[in-house]
């Protein structure tokens, strides 16, 4: 068996046995006369040619062969009855009844708990012709997305990779305006905006919204930096950094016995106000935040998902460790967390992200939050939300001039900011909050069902490989590309090692 580190999506709908190699090549063929489809709906596609694509109302999706009997459905949906996935997928049958006439299905399962996922078989009847389904649904709190594919059943085994490739290339995108109508939402022009208190930063943000915020210093030596972006129609709200979160020092012995509890202010010189605080992780931070900011201005907050992100934490305190010459002991900590909440009358989906900066020097013990961004939009508006947030944030430059008055400030700071800003905004493109990427690993997941695979990794050396799924526990022949899978946690032979599956 064939190991490969890290599967692109081609190469999940092809492992790397006989059969996989099989596939490969009917692939490199059927490429030969495909199209690539870009739909003003807002997704493109690729597919042989004679196949159709058809947005309807609604986020649904279906992509049929010339004689519409294949079909890749992708549908996206609001979650408004909180259904489980297997309750929603139980409902499709009436739910897609014009796409899969008369189904019902087979079976279906529980694929995974965490996110909540179920898969299921459907047999239905197109013109007398029976026709065979698989489907994989995925439910993330009040969302989720629904992904099928289906073919005449004695033609499926041998349409399958077809079917998989077109949905493995499915991609969501902005959608195009179509001539200027009231009911499209018009593109972004970006226009550069200039710090009006003290110059010290500018940022691009859509022409037309109202911005306010600016560099505010309670403290000679206690810049905050804060903006608040509204959209003309006031579907979308951004606000990244909050002038009133003052920095902190944690509690000691010393603190206690001069009387300052958690609270407290501390009495640190030039006049920066420091609360008196236990550090926060950025999880707790942004949690706190909803109730003591945000909800202030969108009440009635439900909280969907919260996420501690230690990827990104680490990665954040390797750039301070590295830029910041190793004089202090400095540890990020950073969460994120999705909420819906009434904003303007209006029911709003919600996102917010916070780091907070841990700092020990020769025992005091300092913290303050760097990073601080969020927003809250429609439902039909999360993705400008999230689009126009990175754009800011990416955006954002720093005035040499300012710095150098700063004194404090070094060249290493603005290379802290630049390269800790990119890395927060590459997060949020491309990990926990993507469709793309939450989509490809759901389609990693449910082609390796239909496939009857599943992926194991070396916690040693982090080589994967594709293997037949069924087994509880897999092991490796050390040294090998050997794979064995048993029901009980019982090694095979001495020189057999744990794999873990993912």
């Amino acid at each position: 068996m064939s190991r490969f580190s890290r599967p692109t999506a081609f190469e999940v709908l092809s492992s790397l046995t006989v059969a996989g190699l099989l596939l490969w090549s009917v692939y490199a063929c059927a490429m030969q006369g495909w199209v690539h489809h870009r739909d003003p709906a807002g997704f493109e596609v690729q597919f042989p040619r004679g196949y159709t694509a058809e947005p309807s109302q609604g986020p649904l999706i279906v992509i049929r062969s010339p004689d519409r009997m294949a079909v890749v459905v992708v549908q996206g949906f609001f979650n408004s009855e909180r259904l489980t996935a297997q309750q929603w997928l139980s409902q499709t049958p009436y739910r897609l009844a014009a796409i899969f006439p008369q189904a019902k299905f087979e079976k279906t399962h529980q694929y995974r708990r965490q996110p909540d996922e179920a898969v299921g078989a459907v047999l239905y009847s197109v013109g007398g012709r029976q026709g065979r389904a698989v489907m994989l649904c995925s439910v993330f709190g009040r969302s989720g997305m629904l992904y099928a594919i289906g073919a005449p059943a004695n033609q499926f085994a041998a349409q399958r990779p077809e079917l998989l490739r077109i949905l493995q290339s499915f991609k969501f995108t902005q959608p195009t305006p179509i001539g200027g109508g009231s009911g499209t939402a018009p593109r972004l022009s970006y226009v550069r905006w200039h710090d009006p208190r003290e110059g010290a930063f500018s940022i691009e943000v859509p022409q037309g919204w109202h911005i306010s915020g600016g560099m505010f210093r309670p403290g000679l030596l206690d810049p905050r930096a804060t903006v608040d972006l509204v959209s003309p129609d006031r579907r979308v709200h951004i606000t990244t950094g909050d002038a009133n979160i003052p920095p902190f020092i944690a509690p000691t012995q010393t603190t206690a016995m001069t009387g300052l509890r958690e609270g407290s202010w501390y009495p640190s010189a030039y006049g920066v106000k420091m609360m008196v605080r236990q550090p926060v992780s950025g999880l707790q931070f942004a949690l706190e935040y909803l109730q003591s900011a945000v909800s202030r201005r969108c009440t009635g907050i439900r909280l969907v998902d919260r996420r501690d992100r230690p990827d990104l934490s680490a990665a954040l305190t390797r750039t301070y460790s590295q830029l910041g010459g190793g004089i202090l002991s400095q540890q990020v900590s950073v969460g994120e967390v999705a909420f819906e909440c009434m904003e303007n009358g209006l029911p709003m989906a919600g996102y917010y992200f916070a780091g907070t900066l841990l700092i020990d020097a020769s025992g005091t013990r300092m913290w303050h939050v760097p990073y601080l961004h969020g927003f809250t939009a429609t439902e039909d508006q999360i993705g400008v939300a999230l689009a126009v947030l990175e754009h800011l944030i990416r955006s954002v430059q720093l005035n040499p001039e300012w710095l150098i008055r700063q004194q404090r400030l070094s060249k290493a700071s603005g290379e802290i900011i630049a390269r800790t800003h990119a890395q927060i905004t590459q997060s949020m493109s491309d990990t926990f909050w993507s469709r793309q990427r939450s989509k490809d690993e759901h389609l990693r997941k449910f082609s390796n069902y239909i496939l009857g695979q599943t992926d194991v990794v070396d916690p040693q050396t982090g080589e994967t490989w594709k293997v037949a799924a069924g087994h509880n526990y897999y092991w490796r022949q050390d040294y090998t590309d050997r794979i064995t899978g048993t029901r009980t946690y019982d090694r095979p032979d001495i020189n057999f090692s744990p794999l873990l599956e993912y």
